[in-house]
Parts: structure tokens; C-alpha cells; sequence
């Protein structure tokens, strides 16, 4: 039996969940000063991602549904896009919700986001068209520097880089 994704299901959830992150960096920026330009320039890079899976989106006028063979792969895709949306989508929620978050919490959570994207787009970049792939694959390298980021503001080594458009 072949088990069913939709290519427009994941570039929804791809979209809802970077800007869940943007609202967390953004909260974050605004409400803790030691973390304003880092988390002030994620946010910026995370508002650039949900735009371009938004333009994916219209575009195409969204994705056909791929069969896939059931096993692994799929139960791997819905699994990171569940553990995604629950570690993200929530946690942002929650301090949005609370209003403040100490500077180590917010850390901790940025690198457990920046570290669940990459995986999330390491299995779904392969189910689309080279253009679109090459997008994803470049949001997820994005991912990877946020990451290497994040863990260098964490050491105390290094504040954001300077944007570049």
C-alpha cells in the first residue's frame, strides 16, 4: 500500500513553522538585550525563509500529492514534520504566552529549532523539482550557519554576523 504525502502539506508546514521561529527571535530580540542583534538578525533570516516557501507555494498554485512506499522515508518525513510543529509551533507559543524568557532558556531553544529545521529539510528538499530543491537546500545551509552561530554566541566567542541581503 502506498502511503500518501502532500508536497503543499509540508511547504505549509515548512512556512508555519519558520514563522513560528520568526515570532520567537523577534520576541526574543525585544525582550532580552544581551540577545537583541543575534536574535534580531535570525528573525530577519527566518521572515526571508517563510517568504520563500510562501513563493514556492503560489507559484505552483501548491503541490500534487507524491505516493511514496510505505516505510521508513514516510514515517520519517511525518515524524520530523510532527516533532517540528510540536518543538517549534509550541515552545514559541508557551513564551509568547509567559512574556519573558531568561537568555540560556532562549539558547537552549533556538539551537534545538536550528537543529530540528536542518533534519526537517534534509529529508524533504528530495521530494521537489531542482529549483525548489535548490531553495530548500539553501535555507537549510542558512539553518546550519544559525546553528554554528548560536553555538558561538553560546561560548561566548562571536555576536551576529553582518547582514548581508
Amino acid at each position: 500500500m502506498l502511503q500518501v504525502i502532500s508536497r503543499q502539506e509540508v511547504l505549509e508546514t515548512a512556512a508555519e513553522l519558520e514563522k513560528s521561529q520568526y515570532a520567537f527571535y523577534d520576541f526574543v530580540a525585544s525582550a532580552n538585550e544581551g540577545l537583541r542583534d543575534t536574535f534580531a538578525y535570525l528573525a530577519a533570516q527566518e521572515q526571508r525563509h517563510e517568504l520563500a516557501f510562501t513563493d514556492i507555494l503560489r507559484r505552483f498554485g501548491g503541490y500534487s500529492s507524491m505516493s511514496v512506499r510505505p516505510g521508513a522515508r514516510y514515517l520519517q518525513i511525518k515524524e520530523l514534520s510532527d516533532r517540528c510543529r510540536t518543538s517549534i509551533c509550541d515552545r514559541a507559543r508557551d513564551v509568547l504566552a509567559r512574556g519573558r524568557i531568561s537568555d540560556s532558556d532562549a539558547m537552549d531553544i533556538a539551537i534545538g529549532f536550528e537543529k530540528d529545521f536542518i533534519l526537517f529539510y534534509f529529508e524533504i528538499h528530495t521530494l521537489f523539482p531542482l529549483t525548489d530543491r535548490k531553495t530548500i537546500q539553501r535555507i537549510k545551509r542558512d539553518e546550519l550557519g544559525h546553528l554554528k552561530l548560536l553555538l558561538s554566541v553560546q561560548a561566548g566567542r562571536l555576536g551576529p554576523p553582518a547582514v548581508r541581503w
